[in-house]
Formats: C-alpha cells, structure tokens, sequence
C-alpha cells in the first residue's frame, strides 16, 4: 500500500507493531541511531530528540545522528546540545538499529546514508508522500501534520506497552516545536 492509500485503522496498526518493535529493542539495551533528515529543521529534530528521549527512558543507547548542528533559530530545543555530527569517527559505529525520521528515502540522508544502511535493522517515520510500498518497520502517513504528529502517537503506544510515563516537558516542547513548523503555525 502506498503512503496515498492509507486508512486510519492501518496506520494504528502500523503504530503498534513499531511501538512493539521500539519496545523490545530498548528492553535489550540496543544501540540505536536517529537519523533526522539534511538541514534538519523543527519537525525533523523534534521528532529525532523526542523519540531519542523516550527509547532512553526504556533502556536503550541511543544517538541522534546529524550532519550538521541545529540551525541557530533551533538551539533552544531541549537536548540539542547532544546531537553526535556525523564524522569518520562516527561514520564506524554499528547500530542495531537506524531509524530514518522526516524522510522517506535514506538518500535524504546524504553523508550519512552508509552509516544508515549498515544498521543491523532499519525503520523509517515520516509523512511525506512516496511511490513506492510501504515495508516493515516503516510508518509513512501522509495525512498526518508532521513526523512530530506520529511520534506523539509511537510515544504514547510506548507508554502503554511500559506501563511507564515517558512523556515530560522536553519531549511536549520538542513534539509542539516541529508541529507548529510543519502546519506553518496551525
């Protein structure tokens, strides 16, 4: 099914069996890399630094992984300052798991397109329009406002699964921030 097609009852599901998937990796302490898109803005590095809150919480290792520092205009955002830059150093580790947010295609990743390819595991998140089919641990929904959007929803799958409040303020600032940016202010 392509990302046009999609229904609410198949993106829930989706939701759920990546919250799942989530779960368990951060239950065995996985290294996991997020990938926000190139010249990352609000929605990218939102979604990035919540959902790398969050899997923290749950026990995994977990880096966001950006070519560049956030934009000026960006520096408020809650960790920001623990963004890794991509680097020859960096370009060697091994992740368990890469997840690809704000971006449908690794090649948006540019520079670190191997270093996302070479995870054991892959997921992507986003909600831009693509042709091609949606594949496992990938959640693609176009009629969602923003990555952000999705993420709230993952986070709140991993919150049930848990049993365990994850939400807090940083991730509700982060979460609003890339929101606000992609609906241009709702």
């Amino acid at each position: 099914m392509t990302s046009l097609n999609q229904d609410k009852e198949t993106v829930a599901t989706s939701i759920t069996h990546l919250a799942g998937y989530f779960f368990d990796q951060s239950r065995k302490e996985s290294h996991i890399g997020i990938f926000p898109h190139a010249r990352a803005d609000a929605d990218a590095l939102g979604a990035a630094l919540s959902l790398a809150i969050a899997l923290q919480d749950l026990g995994a290792k977990v880096e966001v992984i950006a070519d560049e520092k956030a934009a000026p205009s960006l520096q408020f955002l809650p960790e920001a300052e623990t963004i890794v830059l991509y680097s020859e150093e960096v370009a060697d580790r091994q992740f368990d798991l890469a997840i690809a947010v704000d971006l449908n295609t690794p090649d948006r990743l540019e520079n670190r397109e191997k270093l996302f390819l070479q995870a054991s595991q892959h997921a992507i998140i986003d909600h831009h329009v693509r042709d091609e089919e949606d594949k496992d641990n990938e959640l693609i929904y176009t009629s969602s406002s923003s990555t952000c959007e999705l993420i709230f929803r993952l986070i709140s799958a991993l919150e049930a699964l848990s049993s365990k409040r994850i939400f807090n303020d940083d991730i509700a600032v982060l979460l609003i921030s890339g929101m606000m940016t992609d609906t241009g202010r709702f």
